[in-house]
């Protein structure tokens, strides 16, 4: 093998380490979530699932399925159905100042 043949074996074995190594190092990225709420959490929400992206995400409307519309919704909680009848029931029965309850 000749000098000129194993310097052009040299050169193109440290380009491929050189390319192969910059391709694995990357980008590392730290990514915090903040979740502002116009109203404080109560501690009794520990362990509630949150949505925990800004990007918009597809909704409907419940027995409007067909009537999809995209929203960013990122900071709501995410409650069963359900729970509204018992989430309304204690919004009515709560004291606002007035007196009943």
């Amino acid at each position: 093998m000749s000098v000129h043949k194993k310097v052009m074996l040299s050169l193109l074995l440290n380009i491929i380490t050189l390319a192969s190594t910059g391709c694995t190092i990357g980008i590392k990225q730290n990514n915090n979530l903040v979740i502002a709420s116009p109203i404080p959490i109560p501690e009794a929400s520990r362990g509630t699932p949150m949505i925990a992206t800004n990007d918009k995400i597809p909704l409907v409307i419940i027995n409007e399925e067909d009537k999809v519309f995209h929203k960013n919704i990122g900071g709501y909680v995410v409650v069963d159905p359900h729970f509204y009848e018992l989430l309304i029931k204690a919004y009515n029965a709560y004291d606002f100042g007035e007196g009943k309850q």
